[in-house]
């Protein structure tokens, strides 16, 4: 698969320091030693990359509505390796809506209309995309930046809204002339399969699961990331667990 890439703007290296609440991060920046709050576009609980002394980078953002002028947009997957994590959990939609729009995935490239954050049913869907033949395909993103090993998990934490999603997307696939996909973007290139994090939510594991046994497709990509940018490079499998099902 041609590579899908976004560039950066100017990113300015400091430290994480402390996760003041959901959103909001203080951070001190290397070339000033100022300390900063920063703006988390992220609201998993990343526990295994928000720790004390870590790098990470910044962009510089302007805006009267603003309540800081520093937005968190990379840190180091740990102390001793150079592999970057995105902490924007916009980038992977921006990144599938690219590849949808160059008709790099399939089955979801002979769309004729595509459409973002479209309703349908009870929910709101990442992408709407109209066929030929009046089909219809119903497309949710989830970002990934949990890793063990080499191995990715989604979630880290409990997520109802996406279980949910998941399970109403196993039914309007079900009917005649719809079809569903989850694709799970992997923002960090250390990931070589990803798995359903079942210990952390089991309900959604399971829903997963049966939507891929009832015909949604169910597809993983990584990025590449460094300074510079990210791009959504390969897939990589999706693994369930024999007892996912349960």
């Amino acid at each position: 698969m041609r590579p899908i890439e976004i560039k950066f703007p100017k990113l300015y290296e400091a430290v994480f320091l402390t996760r003041k609440n959901r959103f909001l991060l203080s951070c001190q920046l290397k070339h000033t030693g100022e300390m900063v709050d920063v703006h988390l576009p992220d609201s998993g609980r990343l526990p295994t990359l928000l720790v004390k002394g870590r790098r990470c980078w910044l962009r510089h953002v302007e805006g009267k509505n603003r309540k800081t002028k520093w937005s968190a947009v990379l840190i180091e997957s740990d102390a001793h390796a150079e592999h970057f994590v995105s902490l924007n959990s916009m980038i992977p939609n921006q990144l599938v809506e690219k590849t949808l729009e160059n008709r790099l995935i399939e089955p979801f490239h002979d769309w004729e209309s595509l459409q973002r954050e479209c309703k349908s049913g009870g929910s709101r869907w990442d992408f709407c995309l109209n066929h030929k033949g009046e089909s219809t395909s119903l497309v949710e993103v989830k970002g990934v930046t949990h890793v063990e090993g080499q191995t990715g998990y989604f979630p880290d934490s409990p997520t109802a809204r996406g279980t949910r999603h998941v399970r109403e997307l196993t039914e309007i696939a079900c009917e005649p002339g719809w079809q569903g996909g989850v694709i799970f973007v992997a923002q960090r290139s250390d990931i070589t399969i990803l798995k359903p994090s079942k210990q952390i939510d089991p309900r959604f594991a399971q829903a997963l699961y049966q939507a891929q046994e009832k015909g949604v497709h169910i597809r993983a990509f990584r990025c590449d990331v460094s300074i510079q940018s990210i791009k959504l490079r390969d897939e990589i499998p999706v693994v369930f667990d024999e007892n996912d099902h349960s």
